[in-house]
């Protein structure tokens, strides 16, 4: 101890200081580490199934143009029989059968990525909200601790202009 002294360090405040540390990073971990961990995990499981529900639907859509090529031959061969016929007409109907199953098909996949797009967006504002609310509480308490009523007010108010605006719109 009369090295600390000599130094001028208080050793009972300084045991006390490391005590308060590690009290305040066990609280930080346990209600906000692993709480935003267990939403970026929800959030990755989440995409990982849209994930899986694109790869359907492409399955999905490569399966139907098989199907269309089945049924473009089909017309094929009846057109052959009826050309006489009817050889205006099976063009008429193959090319309608063509643009809807395309359609069709773009359609389906268009709403699979209209869907992972609003995920992501979705995952991306609620962690940027969870993240500004983290960051001002954080704030709030070590400002509380370190800084004058004037301090406090001024570097609030900084801060909380600064993580109004989304990280995405600044650039």
């Amino acid at each position: 101890m009369e090295i600390f002294s000599t130094l001028g360090i208080n050793g009972p405040l300084l045991i006390a200081q490391i005590v308060n540390f590690v009290i305040i990073a066990g609280v930080l971990t346990y209600f906000i580490y692993r709480p935003i961990l267990n939403l970026i995990d929800a959030r990755r499981e989440s995409i990982r199934k849209s994930m899986e529900d694109v790869d359907r639907i492409q399955k999905q859509k490569t399966e139907m143009e098989e199907a269309r090529r089945v049924e473009v031959r089909k017309i094929a061969e009846e057109g052959k029989k009826l050309l006489e016929q009817a050889k205006g007409d099976v063009a008429k109907e193959k090319d309608k059968m063509l643009v809807a199953a395309r359609k069709e098909a773009d359609d389906f996949v268009e709403r699979g990525k209209r869907q992972l797009d609003a995920e992501r967006t979705r995952m991306v504002s609620d962690v940027e909200k969870a993240a500004s609310s983290l960051v001002i509480r954080l704030t709030q308490t070590i400002l509380e601790r370190e800084f004058t009523s004037a301090d406090q007010d001024r570097l609030l108010k900084t801060l909380e202009k600064s993580i109004s605006t989304p990280a995405h719109a600044t650039k």
